[in-house]
This record gives structure tokens, C-alpha cells and sequence, in this order.
């Protein structure tokens, strides 16, 4: 069996139906005071495969709150994977795609953020930042018909952390090597940071 890893994230904040561009509808969004917020949990099968290759993705399920469409949406599918953009300077970009349907409508919510392993503090925020947009359909070449900026506040990233849990081996240096090595990837510059907390347990256990 592979070594994979799971976990919960919850990414949450101003959005806007009627925006192109997730700036815009921010900035609407914070006008009206119209939030959206993703539960999901991740389930990544190959972690190897899935660090090495970038040709896999994870799944991911969960559901969707955003008060003009209704409050616990499900994810009806939803996938969650990583593209190199730049192999000089080492930039990731994590891309998220989730189908769900209110109202009778089928929706895809599309999201990106930028993972930077270079040594600068100030790419953390990009790390914790998700530009979204939403389809009016079932897929990315639908209609946009809304968006926003979605982030992971710090103490949802330590909640997150908290929920990792390994799947495929019992051995517990096993384990800590495997959520290192997703650490690292998944959070760039900032699991520095965060490795500290996890390495001591205070956070992340290495649960089967």
C-alpha cells in the first residue's frame, strides 16, 4: 500500500456573485459583507506520486457555505493538485476544483494559490491565499458568474495541521518523513514555521 495522507482545511472569505476577477469581487464582496467559505477534507492516495510526478491529484469532498446559494452545499466532486510554473525560481501553484449544485444549478468553484520554496517571508501570505472563481456549470469553460479571494487564517492552518493524518505504513519515523515531505510542499517557505510545532507534537500527531 502506498503512503498517502489526509487531512481538513478550511479556506473562507469575501466573495461576490456578478465578479470576473477574484479582486473585484472581493472588494464587492466586502461591501456587502458576503463571505464564502469551503469545508473540505483531502485525501491524497500516492503522496509519492502525487510529490514527484505532479500527475495525480488528491480528492477532495466537503462542503460549500455562501448565503446566496444556501449554507451546506456538498461537494459533489473535487479534486485538489499541483503544477510548476517556475522550475527557476521554484514556484508551485495549487490548483483546487470542487462541483456542487444549488438551486437546481450545477456550480464549479475553481481556486489557485501560489506555494513559494524560496526563502523569502514574504511569499507566506501567497501560501495562504486561494483566488477563486465560480462556474455556472460543470466545469471551467462555463460561464464565471462569481468570485472572490479565499484565505487560510493562521489558526485555521494550525487546525488544519492538526487533522494530518498518514494513511499506508505504522511506523511512526515513517510517518513524520511523509508529513515532512508534504509539509514542505504544500506550505513552501512557511512550513519552516509550522515544522516546529508539528515536529514537537504540539499540533500534529502521526495518527493511523
Amino acid at each position: 500500500m502506498e503512503l498517502g495522507i489526509e487531512f481538513e482545511e478550511q479556506l473562507a472569505g469575501y466573495f461576490s456573485l456578478n465578479a470576473l476577477n477574484p479582486e473585484a469581487g472581493e472588494q464587492k464582496g466586502k461591501s456587502s459583507n458576503q463571505h464564502l467559505v469551503v469545508h473540505t477534507r483531502v485525501t491524497i492516495e500516492d503522496l509519492h506520486r502525487w510529490l514527484e510526478t505532479r500527475s495525480c491529484s488528491g480528492n477532495l469532498n466537503g462542503t460549500v457555505d455562501f448565503p446566496p446559494l444556501g449554507k451546506h452545499l456538498p461537494i459533489q466532486s473535487g479534486h485538489i493538485g499541483l503544477i510548476n510554473t517556475n522550475d527557476l525560481l521554484d514556484i508551485d501553484l495549487l490548483i483546487y476544483e470542487m462541483n456542487f449544485r444549488a438551486r437546481g444549478q450545477d456550480y464549479f468553484l475553481t481556486g489557485k494559490k501560489q506555494v513559494s520554496h524560496d526563502h523569502c517571508p514574504d511569499s507566506w501570505p501567497d501560501v495562504m491565499t486561494v483566488y477563486a472563481q465560480l462556474h455556472e456549470g460543470n466545469d471551467r469553460d462555463a460561464p464565471i458568474t462569481g468570485a472572490g479571494i479565499l484565505k487560510l487564517e493562521l489558526d485555521d492552518l494550525f487546525d488544519m495541521l492538526s487533522t494530518i493524518t498518514v494513511m499506508g505504513t505504522d511506523s511512526v519515523p515513517e510517518k513524520a518523513i511523509a508529513i515532512r515531505q508534504f509539509g514542505k510542499l504544500y506550505l513552501g517557505e512557511l512550513w519552516k514555521t509550522c515544522s516546529s510545532f508539528v515536529g514537537s507534537g504540539e499540533v500534529c500527531g502521526t495518527s493511523d
